[in-house]
């Protein structure tokens, strides 16, 4: 299960990035008031900032087909048709803005709404279009494949996926969301320490990658994600324990490793620093395992929130330049590194490393 969120979601990252990146640069652009929501040329940067995230399920759905060994194209196209705008959102329906699309089948109603940011249901519809087509081709005539193999395999997939596995996984979305969004609401910020304690044990299973969805949901309802910062500190308590090996090792091909998985950590991508160094000491990642879970309290006590998603650590400063709560995220930042840091280079010490 580890490995095939990773498939998945490791080729769309990218884009996951980029777009987070420019969502931050947008931030401090508007909060220096550089950039009016009214000007053309914000619209112009939603275009490039946004079309990531709007379009993401139809990004897993072709990432997911491709795994599953079916086309890639047909996933993309499964995917579109979860979002399409013949579908009204399920944001737009939550807050009163739009009604569900109301269909009759075999004499039970359905109340059908789009997959937008659905991050689940993407997955499985990459997994369904490339079963459905895999088993379409078996009784489809070669002369006729191209033609009737795409349309049998779209339609049966999206029909599934509509009256079927779309409103259960959506359920199943729906619980996960309203766990995270549960243990927020925690006083004194217990919530924000046991997720952000959780987030890098994710890391080693893969299944983190199925989080976004939590991200996705809290900009579509309040637009600002109170899960940015705990990310944040969930990758600098890693980057805070291989820190103290780049700074205290005596091995020397030990510290040069570290100081790359250190960068690579404070940039956001914390597998080298857990494989190469913490993970392999043991004690060091539950070092950084409890700076993450310190700086996820820290931030969910205070309340501090990013109006975007997909970067932590040094590029997530982005979404708090020109902010007064820009001093917060740096505390934040700083009480992470710091905690696994200095426990790490006693560790160091004591082990003679």
């Amino acid at each position: 299960m580890s490995r095939l969120f990773g498939d998945i979601f490791i080729p769309i990252i990218p884009v996951i990035v980029a777009s987070g990146v420019l969502m931050g640069i947008r931030s401090y652009l508007q909060g220096a008031n550089l950039l009016n929501t009214n000007s053309p040329w914000y619209s112009i940067l939603a275009i490039l900032i946004d079309t990531g995230f709007t379009f993401l399920p139809a990004l897993v759905a072709w990432s997911a087909t491709k795994k599953f060994g079916g086309t890639p194209v047909l996933g993309i196209v499964i995917g579109l048709m979860l979002i399409s705008s013949n579908l009204p959102a399920a944001g737009a329906v939550g807050r009163g803005k739009a009604q569900p699309l109301m269909v009759s089948l075999l004499g039970v109603k359905f109340a059908l709404k789009g997959y937008q940011g659905s991050v689940l249901v993407a997955v499985l519809a990459g997994w369904l279009v490339s079963f459905v087509e895999e088993k379409v081709r078996k009784f489809v005539p070669n002369v006729v494949d191209m033609i009737l193999t795409p349309i049998l395999t779209l339609t049966i997939t999206l029909f599934i996926i509509l009256f079927g596995i779309g409103p259960v996984t959506r359920l199943l979305e729906e619980m996960i969301v309203a766990i995270f969004r549960f243990l927020f609401t925690l006083p004194l910020g217990i919530g924000g320490f046991i997720i952000g304690g959780l987030q890098q044990i994710l890391v080693i299973t893969g299944l983190h990658h199925a989080l976004w969805i939590i991200d996705i949901n809290f900009l579509d309802k309040t637009g600002f994600n109170l899960y940015q910062p705990v990310r944040n500190a969930s990758v600098l308590g890693q980057a805070g324990a291989c820190m103290a090996f780049a700074i205290f090792a005596r091995n020397k091909q030990l510290k040069t490793n570290s100081i790359a998985s250190t960068i690579s950590a404070l940039f956001g991508i914390t597998e080298p620093a857990i494989f190469g160094t913490t993970l392999v000491y043991g004690i060091p990642f539950m070092f950084g395992v409890l700076g993450s879970a310190i700086g996820g309290l820290f931030s969910t006590s205070i309340g501090l929130a990013a109006p975007g998603m997909g970067t932590a650590g040094i590029p997530g400063i982005l979404y708090f330049l020109g902010s007064n709560k820009l001093y917060l995220y740096l505390l934040q930042s700083i009480i992470t590194i710091a905690v696994p840091l200095v426990l790490t280079a006693f560790y160091i010490k004591k082990k003679n490393i």
